[in-house]
């Protein structure tokens, strides 16, 4: 079976996302390189990697649920095809673009910034959860339609500056061994 370690496999990775670099830009004067990431979420919940990791999730619930005497097959309906397409009714429409800006002379990370798009269909992923065969009807779970449209920037700049800390007169300073250190 897979495991979560899987996903960290430029491979894997590769199979639902696109690496490309796009025009260089300017931030905060400095030249950069930026580099574009998008997901593909079709693909992801359409990889048969990813279905053997949730599988692989799932049974190790199982057995967990059978060590403490709760009885594994309550989560028989909830198997990786259950999972899949909950996510697919969840993230069908979805969009996600990072970008990286790189200081072409320096090599630091100027810029980074995370779109996401998505409409949730309220009705599929009922319809999805609908699937898992519960004895009693839950009804309409009266998910509103939702929309998320997400953007968020970080920019860095002045490396290696060293900003002076002035420290307050009435601080009090804790030990570093309180943190383990």
């Amino acid at each position: 079976g897979a495991d979560m370690a899987a996903f960290a496999d430029p491979a894997f990775a590769a199979e639902f996302s696109t690496l490309q670099r796009v025009e260089d830009a300017t931030v905060n004067g400095v030249n950069v390189a930026v580099f574009e990431t998008s997901v593909d979420y079709a693909a992801l919940f359409s990889s048969d990697l990813l279905r053997d990791a949730i599988e692989a999730q799932l049974e190790t619930q199982r057995d967990m649920m059978a060590e403490q005497g709760l009885d594994p097959a309550e989560l028989e309906a909830f198997n990786a095809d259950t999972v899949m397409g909950i996510y697919e009714a969840m993230f069908s429409s979805a969009t996600m673009v990072s970008q990286t800006a790189i200081g072409i002379e320096d090599g630091f990370v100027y810029e980074t910034t995370l779109m996401m798009d998505m409409d949730f269909d309220a009705a599929a992923f009922e319809a999805a959860v609908a699937e898992l065969g519960e004895e009693e009807d839950m009804g309409p779970l009266g998910i509103p339609p939702l929309t998320i449209d997400f953007d968020f920037t970080v920019t860095q700049g002045a490396f290696g500056e060293v900003d002076e800390v002035t420290v307050p007169a009435d601080a009090q300073l804790l030990p570093s061994e309180l943190f383990g250190m």
